[in-house]
């Protein structure tokens, strides 16, 4: 009995499904979530360029910064030359 009275009719859902289609957006959302050829959103594109900027500093980061305390006073070509071999011996330390 209950089920019966408290189900509501179906133009009642129909009007909801139009409030959301009618509903409007302000321009700038519209933009940021407008699919392009491939199905991309612009706001999913800029995630991961932040994704891979934040991933792609911290490595570089990291590679040009591990001989900071060992290399006060050296000139930027000894530096150079010392950051590779350092960086292997790292990798192979990490590796064993």
């Amino acid at each position: 009995y209950l089920q019966k009275h408290l189900r509501r009719p179906f133009h009642f859902h129909r009007k909801i499904q139009e409030q959301r289609e009618t509903q409007d957006y302000p321009t700038f959302i519209k933009f940021l979530f407008r699919k392009d050829d491939n199905g991309q959103t612009l706001a999913s594109k800029l995630f991961n360029f932040t994704l891979l900027a934040v991933s792609f500093g911290f490595v570089f980061f990291s590679v040009f910064n591990i001989d900071k305390g060992m290399t006060r006073g050296w000139s930027p070509s000894e530096i150079g030359m010392r950051i590779p071999l350092d960086t292997w011996a790292s990798y192979e330390n990490s590796l064993s």
